[in-house]
C-alpha cells in the first residue's frame, strides 16, 4: 500500500514544529534553573544585599516569580526572562526589597532592576554609593587578573561615577561566569 506524500508531510511538519518548541521550552528551563542556582545561594544573596543595602543584616530572600521580557515596544524577547526576589532585611528595624534579575536566553543576569523598597535611611544603592570608592576599589582588585583591560577601564568608570548599580551587575557576571556562589 503506498501512502499519498500529502497525508505524510502535514504531520511531519507538526511534529518538527513541536520538537522545536520543545527544544526551546527545555533551554528556557536550563537557562532559568541556571540563574536560579546561582541567585538561590546564600553567598550570592549576601553579596547582593551588600551592595544594595550596604550594612543591612540580610534575614531571608526567596525567589517569588519569573516574567518575561519586553522591548521598549511593549513586544515580549523571545528566551528572555526576568526572576523577581524578595529580599527581608534588618537595618534598625525590618526592611523589604524586591529586586528584578533579567537573564538572557541562556539565563546570565544582564540587569538588577529595584522594584520597591521599605527602605529609607537604607535606600537602595544608598550607603553603597556614598562608599563606592572603597567598595569599588575592592572589587576591581579582588577582580583584576581575570579581567581584561577593556573592562578594568570600564570598572574604573563605575567607581569614579558611582554607580554601584552598575558595580552589582558586572560583579554578579563576573561571579556568575566563574561559577562562585
Amino acid at each position: 500500500m503506498k501512502i499519498p506524500y500529502q497525508k505524510i508531510t502535514m504531520p511531519l511538519t507538526l511534529m518538527v514544529i513541536l520538537s522545536a518548541a520543545s527544544l526551546c521550552e527545555a533551554q528556557d528551563v536550563l537557562a532559568v534553573g541556571k540563574a536560579r542556582q546561582f541567585l538561590d545561594s546564600t553567598s550570592t544573596a549576601k553579596y547582593v544585599m551588600g551592595i544594595v543595602h550596604m550594612g543591612a543584616e540580610l534575614r531571608q530572600y526567596e525567589c517569588v516569580g519569573i516574567v518575561g521580557v519586553v522591548d521598549s515596544s511593549g513586544a515580549k524577547i523571545p528566551g528572555e526572562f526576568a526572576l523577581v526576589y524578595d529580599y527581608v532585611w534588618m537595618a534598625n528595624g525590618r526592611g523589604d526589597t524586591r529586586l528584578l534579575f533579567l537573564c538572557d536566553r541562556n539565563g546570565n543576569i544582564e540587569d538588577v532592576q529595584v522594584r520597591s523598597s521599605t527602605g529609607v535611611l537604607q535606600a537602595p544603592y544608598l550607603v553603597s554609593n556614598g562608599t563606592i570608592q572603597v567598595v569599588g576599589q575592592v572589587l576591581l582588585e579582588a577582580f583584576r587578573k581575570e579581567m581584561s583591560p577593556q573592562e578594568q577601564r570600564e570598572v574604573e568608570s563605575l567607581v569614579r561615577n558611582a554607580d554601584s548599580e552598575g558595580l552589582l551587575e558586572m560583579g554578579l557576571g563576573f561571579r556568575q561566569a566563574m561559577g562562585i556562589r
